[in-house]
């Protein structure tokens, strides 16, 4: 994530046998509001925006998600 915020492209890539947690792992447990059960996408999406807000003064970030 530290280099995503330094602008670099970052890719996830899950790899293993069929059954083996690649979905649990990247997305966690459905439904879940419990911390610790998240996935790693919506990890690294809080580590972002706590990255981000702990910089605020110093930097300008622009956040863009979408299906380009």
């Amino acid at each position: 994530m530290d280099a995503a915020l330094e602008g670099y492209a970052v890719t996830v890539f899950a790899f293993g046998q069929t059954g083996a947690g690649k979905t649990h792992t990247i997305s966690g447990s459905q439904g879940s509001t419990r911390s610790g059960e998240d996935g790693l996408v919506a990890s690294a999406i809080r580590y972002a925006y706590d990255s981000m807000a702990s910089q605020a003064t110093e930097r300008a970030f622009s956040v863009k998600a979408g299906t380009d």
